[in-house]
């Protein structure tokens, strides 16, 4: 029954419920949100560094967070996440039955460039990657690294400049360094970053049901009252 329901409809009876100052917060933040680069987490499994990737993608407007978890579930400390991941999408594509190729081409098909991260990457740095099309940030596991499979799909290796003795990052201050560069590269640029409205709508459904409170049951209330009319 939700899905006959007008998304407009239903988002502007939230915004009945919602302040004025919450609804300009918003239209504040959804209008800087991208899904032009995306960052995809292959296995992360310490909670610090995963709940500190997605304050990272909230923070640079980041929209959606895409979890690949082969070995290891994404664990959220709420303490680190700050409530970020009431406001990043997640995306959990997990492995039984497919392989990180297949996930990988997914991607692809729908139009990203996947770059991975490695220490070793020679042709391709946060300077120069190309982002005239949608790309896919791909960062591995901590220890490990990305895993040969994933390193075999992607389009680009590419790497953060390292002026001392260690050799790579933590992978969370590593996804921090690299959205920072990269989103100041998007904001200078003339590429159509913006969500489409249909993303838009949607994720602003998605904020206005994990802001308000009881919020399937006021859902279900608008919903009848929107049938009622007819």
């Amino acid at each position: 029954m939700i899905e006959t329901v007008p998304k407009e409809y239903l988002l502007s009876e939230f915004y009945k419920i919602l302040t004025d100052d919450r609804i300009r917060l918003f239209e504040k933040i959804i209008a800087k949100r991208t899904n032009h680069i995306t960052v995809i987490s292959e296995d992360i499994f310490q909670e610090h560094n995963a709940s500190a990737i997605i304050r990272t993608c909230d923070s640079f407007g980041i929209q959606t967070l895409h979890l690949i978890e082969k070995r290891n579930t994404y664990q959220v400390h709420e303490g680190i996440s700050r409530g970020s991941n009431q406001w990043v999408t997640l995306e959990h594509h997990y492995s039984e039955g497919k392989t990180t190729t297949e996930i990988l081409n997914q991607f692809k098909l729908n139009g990203y460039k996947i770059a991975a991260t490695s220490p070793h990457a020679i042709e391709y740095d946060v300077f120069n990657l190309p982002i005239n099309e949608p790309i896919a940030l791909l960062f591995g596991a901590e220890k490990k690294g990305i895993t040969t499979e994933a390193i075999q799909n992607a389009d680009y290796l590419v790497r953060i400049p390292m002026y001392g003795f260690a050799e790579s990052l933590n992978v969370s201050v590593a996804v921090a360094i690299i959205l920072n560069e990269l989103r100041k590269r998007l904001n200078q640029s003339t590429i159509l970053w913006q969500l489409s409205e249909i993303e838009k709508m949607e994720t602003l459904l998605s904020w206005c049901r994990k802001h308000i409170k009881s919020s399937s049951l006021i859902e279900n209330e608008i919903i009848k009252k929107y049938f009622n009319k007819f």
